[in-house]
């Protein structure tokens, strides 16, 4: 009853000072206000007022300090104007709904306790002010909105208007000039997760910069999870089967053949039957045809030493076995290591179709007999089908290929390909595959003009298209052995990256090629506009549409300090996608909480209102999920899950759409915004891994408890470069982003998290996995930060939140 009495009372006593809210709890005007004098570059010596005017002290308002007579409005700056006008309701018990607001006048000597005995005793307290009072908020009103006015000087930030610096400790000037020539700045952070920023902006009641970066995460961690499942439940059962079905097939064949004919069946059974092996757990084996057990056996522990070696299979070529090495998310369970190794024996693996020593006959034996065994041929279309939409067509010529063209041909048995003119078939066969083949790796160009056959080939990615171009394969030495990440987005037309790597990092000077051989992926790919066919090209799109312009938005988001933020940002997405897609595509190669008392309250926070990267997100998100419901592999997990990321994605647009349009947000909306950190943790530990269930992150345990994660991209093996090796790239440890925004006319210093870039080479044979990437950067080491990105980065301490003074439930 006393609950219900007191619930009733704030009810009414927030309706009856709903009119004072507009000058207490600084409900200011929220419309956006014109920063005029944009620049890209500001001076450097900017002027810097005294913190201490800067930071006011609770203390000082504590009981009896204040003597309203002698403040001499005029002197103060936007913050003291704003604390002492709040004091006067503070001293009358007022509920602040604003979170630093009710922290500040917390830690003074009166203000918790006269506000809980309102609150919770019902205690009478006269709170109309007095004459005096109401001319001292008069004047204070008056000063704070004519200092409003100059937010912005000559297009940079007025450090003087910054309201909420009391909220830090530890702040240096050199960190203030920073923020205030760009508007933002990047630090280097340790912590292992995105949203464990949010999550302690949320206890310290600092306001939060929702980036696009965690939603960048977000959907790797969706989009990986979703693949997983669709590996787990479909692929690996559907792989093991094809192994199964063509391997006693063409053991079957065997009986009853003889000479060259047997030795095809022979060689064909070999090629599933290691498949099926690859799938067995080591030092496990099946049954194997006394024929080709010594192939068999030969090709599997060659493939499980990961080192280069001559394929038994391949007929002696070298192979970088390398590659079979399990990487990406395929290394934390087993049946996914497994499910690795066979996969990309079933994708690289190949018969040669050379003039000099080709495997004519056996390609036409193994295509056909994916018509003799419907089922087989069924399951390979229904693994092949989502491939193709997710990522993209084949790469190489496929053994689904030559069927076609053997039934179009009207080759239907064996005794048809008997009679086949084999060196019309070969010449065929090459045309087909000259046709098709984009990226070149392994054995392509060989002197023996050894063309490719695979059974189900890797998948052809704009973007390794791109950086096979753009190294130098014709000097000796090798002006450039390797490409770089910022070559795909100049490439696909980043004006700013194509200017980073001409004018700052000198690119065409390192080799003359250079800048001649980017016109020309560049002019390659303008008229590309197949981008919504994969949801691999969209996610590219999306990354490239990052760096987009609108009026609207806020003076920070229009430099090209930004703009570099951008391409940062959506490096560190690429090298997450280049490692959810390191299986399929083909890669080049030369706290606790209370209850009871007055409701809590809010942060206010910030959205990074990039409307059109949360449209092209949500985009995505919905294509996924259309592709699942196409292919039938939309069960009622990944569709809670889906459901789940879409509304988020869904919320962060229209938040974007107001804080553009000027148009104040609800508490509810802020509420969404200030308790983002644990939502997302909630909704990662949702998607970690198909069928696993846990209720803390504490529980997490391996690589994925990091965000951290490595891909190796391009292989050169080409003895003109002095250092031949392996392109690697990664994410990090996450940094951490401060930036100076306008919330509801006011500037509030937010603080939120941004992805980390990493991109450099490694010895060949020397394929990194998540779990060695992240125990190099456990021991401090940090290879590979990109030298552009220095001009953003802030690295001598960033300021810390007062947990003494703001701190929240967490609730």
């Amino acid at each position: 009853m006393t609950k219900n009495i007191f619930y009733l009372f704030l009810f009414i006593f927030l309706f009856s000072c709903s009119s004072e809210e507009k000058s207490s709890d600084d409900s200011a005007d929220s419309n956006n206000k014109e920063q005029s004098g944009q620049q890209d570059s500001v001076t450097s010596t900017l002027e810097i007022p005294a913190l201490d005017r800067l930071m006011p002290v609770s203390k000082m308002f504590n009981k009896g300090k204040v003597d309203i007579s002698k403040v001499n409005v005029d002197e103060l700056t936007l913050v003291e104007c704003r604390i002492y006008r709040n004091h006067i309701l503070a001293t009358k018990g007022h509920l602040f709904m604003k979170a630093e607001l009710r922290a500040f006048f917390d830690a003074t000597d009166y203000y918790n306790e006269l506000m809980w005995k309102i609150y919770d005793e019902d205690l009478k307290v006269d709170q109309k002010m007095s004459k005096e009072e109401e001319e001292f908020v008069a004047k204070l009103t008056a000063r704070e909105e004519a200092l409003q006015k100059n937010n912005f000087i000559d297009g940079q930030v007025n450090l003087g208007n910054l309201i909420n610096l009391y909220q830090f400790t530890d702040i240096k000037p050199q960190f203030l000039q920073a923020i205030a020539k760009n508007g933002f700045v990047i630090t280097p952070g340790k912590k292992e997760q995105l949203f464990h920023v949010y999550e302690e902006n949320d206890y310290k009641q600092i306001p939060n910069f929702i980036t696009s970066d965690i939603y960048l995460q977000l959907y790797h961690m969706y989009f990986s999870y979703v693949l997983k499942s669709i590996e787990q439940e479909s692929f690996i059962p559907m792989l093991r089967s094809m192994c199964k079905n063509q391997y006693e097939y063409f053991i079957g064949e065997m009986e009853g053949a003889s000479g060259d004919t047997r030795k095809i069946f022979a060689k064909n059974a070999a090629f599933y039957k290691i498949g099926s092996d690859l799938l067995i757990e080591e030092g496990f084996t099946s049954e194997t045809h006394e024929e080709i057990a010594e192939m068999v056996h030969t090709e599997v522990q060659l493939i499980r030493q990961f080192q280069s070696g001559e394929s038994p299979f391949m007929n002696g070529r070298l192979v970088d076995y390398s590659l079979y090495q399990p990487r990406g998310h395929y290394t934390r369970k087993e049946d996914m290591k497994k499910y690795f190794m066979a996969m990309m024996w079933m994708q690289n693996a190949f018969y040669c179709g050379a003039k000099k020593d080709g495997q004519i006959k056996d390609i036409l034996y193994h295509a056909l007999a994916l018509k003799m065994n419907p089922a087989t041929l069924d399951l390979y279309k229904k693994m092949d089908g989502p491939l193709t939409f997710i990522f993209g067509q084949q790469d190489n010529l496929s053994m689904l290929d030559v069927l076609k063209e053997m039934e179009s041909q009207g080759v239907n048995s064996f005794d048809a390909v008997e009679k086949a003119n084999i060196a019309s078939w070969s010449s065929k066969l090459e045309k087909m595959y000259n046709k098709k083949n984009k990226i070149k790796s392994g054995n392509d160009g060989e002197a023996n003009a050894c063309y490719k056959v695979n059974f189900i080939p890797q998948r052809y990615l704009a973007d390794n298209d791109i950086l096979q171009n753009m190294v130098d394969l014709v000097n000796n030495p090798a002006q450039r052995c390797m490409p770089q990440g910022l070559d795909l987005f100049a490439a696909f037309g980043n004006e700013r990256a194509s200017k980073i790597q001409l004018e700052e990092m000198k690119e065409g000077e390192k080799w003359d090629k250079y800048e001649d051989r980017l016109k020309e992926q560049t002019k390659k790919f303008a008229s590309k506009n197949d981008w919504g066919k994969t949801v691999y090209d969209s996610w590219i799109k999306m990354l490239l549409d990052m760096d987009n312009q609108d009026d609207k938005y806020p003076y920070f988001m229009k430099t090209s300090q930004w703009s570099k933020k951008n391409l940062y940002s959506g490096l560190a997405s690429w090298a997450e996608l280049k490692h959810d897609a390191i299986l399929y595509g083909e890669q080049p190669m030369a706290a606790e909480c209370g209850g009871g008392g007055p409701p809590e309250p809010y942060t206010l926070g910030y959205v990074e209102p990039n409307v059109k990267f949360w449209q092209n997100l949500l985009n995505l998100s919905n294509k996924t999920k259309q592709i699942l419901e196409d292919n039938g592999l939309f069960n009622e997990d990944v569709k809670g899950k889906t459901k789940q990321i879409i509304e988020s994605i869904e919320f962060m647009l229209a938040v974007s759409k107001k804080e553009l349009a000027g148009t104040k947000l609800t508490q509810s909306e802020y509420e969404t915004i200030e308790k983002l950190g644990s939502s997302l943790e909630w909704m990662t530990l949702s998607i970690l891994e198909p069928g696993l269930f846990l209720d803390s992150w504490d529980l997490v345990q391996g690589p994925d408890k990091s965000v951290s994660v490595i891909a190796d991209i391009y292989t050169n093996n080409d003895r003109k470069c002095q250092q031949m090796g392996i392109l690697h790239v990664g994410t990090g440890l996450v940094n951490e982003i401060y930036a100076v925004v306008e919330i509801e006319g006011l500037l509030y210093l937010t603080k939120g998290a941004t992805l980390s870039y990493h991109e450099f080479q490694r010895a060949l044979n020397d394929r990194l996995t998540d779990e060695k990437w992240q125990e190099m950067l456990k021991k401090g080491e940090r290879p590979g930060i990109p030298a552009w990105i220095k001009e953003i980065m802030y690295e001598e301490g960033a300021p810390k939140g007062d947990e003494k003074v703001f701190y929240s439930s967490g609730c």
